[in-house]
């Protein structure tokens, strides 16, 4: 007889055979490599396999058809994750929907996978959380768990105060291909690390579709290090009452290629110290900013400023009147290849709480342009100080012809520093090389055409390089 540590390997692999003969995702199921010891967690054990439909009694089964049946399939679900054991393995459930009137807990090293997230369905029918998993607080606990092709469906979300998932204090959490609808929280995770949440829809929160908890605002006493490593990707998120996204801080953050929707406070809200990667997503209309950076807590807690925010590739749409992005702080910011659409207000306000801004390659499609607020911004880069100047202005009518000199106010600037202009709309005019003087940067501007260009409001960029 082999030794039961020998034995990891064969009968994981047998496992993962069965799983794929039943039409389950290959990849719920880890395979060790050949040298590969027991986990920490001290299996010399396969993981277990089990069906849901086996723990149903057979005069049941067929309800699972019918959506308005008001059979309550949580003893059931439960005691099929019990027979899973302390060592874990994969639940599969099959196609129907399942009413549960209690709250599930999933336990350590346990997958939960369905058929399809329109398929596998379950109905909550109680005001808490669907499913749970809770681990000590302030604590790095490895809980191993993922849910994937499952629907969780709130049957009335007025009467919900709880999530579709929540999390605390776990690491290692996968949720893919989830239906999460109609919660007052689609999932919180709270002080939980390197979580995946991919290819998933969350829709008619009544208060937030996603929150990423960093401190005490869910658990008292909670410290603000342990929400780390987290990716959203993939996902669609539609009619939130509140917020699409709460991030209240913590370390490596990304937000890709997810798709914003009709969220009524605004689609993404980042606060706290972190560094935040925002990424080819689209945002839709909101009636709020979409995308919000702030020093405080969705609960209004102080906090330290995001200290590296990087905004890249994304499509914003802001309703006419509103600012795409709100800055009430943050420090190291990179705004690159987006696209923003509005009309009547600036894509950007709150220049002036932001310390090190990059910005280039953005397409504005915006009658108010792209920067609100004038205060100089300071970023350090590679030895080299450079400041860079926001200044709304009215220029008088430049007949044809004529030639002016135009003076911005840069306290740092000396002669000798090099300097940049830029001027949004495009002028029509001859604009020469800026020259830095004691406390300005001077442009010559002349109208080379035939005809005057009327007087216009324009908004400079000018950038200083003292090296």
């Amino acid at each position: 007889m082999d030794h039961p540590r020998l034995t990891t390997r064969r009968s994981a692999f047998a496992a993962a055979a069965h799983i794929a003969a039943l039409g389950i995702a290959s990849r719920a199921l880890a395979e060790p490599t050949p040298d590969e010891e027991p986990s920490s967690n001290g299996r010399a054990e396969p993981p277990g396999f089990a069906d849901l439909i086996d723990f149903i009694p057979h005069d049941l089964r067929s309800h699972i058809a019918n959506e308005w049946a008001q059979v309550d399939y949580s003893p059931f679900l439960k005691a099929a994750l019990a027979s899973l054991g302390t060592l874990g393995g994969v639940l599969r459930v099959p196609g129907g929907t399942f009413n549960l009137a209690q709250t599930i807990v999933v336990p350590p090293r346990v997958r939960i996978i369905g058929a399809g997230r329109a398929t596998s369905v379950f109905k909550i029918a109680h005001d808490g959380d669907g499913f749970r998993s809770e681990a000590s607080a302030n604590a790095f606990t490895p809980v191993n768990i993922g849910l994937a092709h499952l629907g969780l469906v709130c049957k009335d979300n007025r009467a919900s105060g709880g999530a579709g998932f929540r999390d605390r204090g776990g690491t290692y959490v996968d949720l893919h291909d989830i239906l999460v609808s109609g919660f007052r929280y689609g999932c919180v995770l709270d002080q939980s690390e390197i979580v995946s949440v991919d290819l998933c829809q969350f829709e008619y929160s009544r208060d937030t579709a996603i929150w990423l908890v960093n401190g005490p605002d869910q658990t008292p006493g909670a410290q603000t290090t342990f929400t780390n490593r987290i990716s959203v990707s993939r996902c669609q998120i539609n009619q939130a009452d509140g917020f699409g996204i709460i991030d209240d801080g913590g370390r490596a953050h990304s937000f890709r290629d997810n798709n914003f929707n009709g969220c009524r406070l605004g689609h993404l809200r980042l606060a706290g110290y972190g560094e935040y990667v925002v990424d080819g997503n689209y945002f839709e209309e909101s009636a709020g900013p979409p995308i919000t950076v702030s020093n405080r807590t969705v609960r209004g807690r102080n906090v330290q400023r995001p200290n590296s925010v990087v905004i890249i590739g994304n499509l914003i749409i802001a309703q006419a009147g509103r600012p795409s992005i709100v800055f009430e702080g943050a420090t190291a910011v990179a705004i690159m290849g987006n696209t923003f659409v509005g009309k009547q207000a600036p894509s950007i306000n709150g220049m002036n709480t932001v310390e090190s801004l990059a910005s280039d390659g953005n397409a504005v499609q915006n009658d108010a342009g792209l920067f609100e607020g004038t205060r100089a911004i300071r970023h350090q880069r590679s030895g080299e100080l450079a400041i860079d100047r926001f200044e709304r202005l009215r220029l008088a009518t430049f007949p044809s012809g004529a030639r002016r000199t135009l003076r911005i106010a840069m306290p740092d600037a000396r002669p000798g520093d090099m300097s940049l202009i830029s001027f949004e709309p495009v002028l029509p005019l001859r604009i020469f090389m800026p020259v830095a003087e004691m406390g300005n940067v001077a442009i010559e501007l002349e109208n080379t055409g035939s005809t005057s260009v009327m007087a216009l409001d324009v908004l400079v960029r000018v950038k200083l390089m003292k090296v």
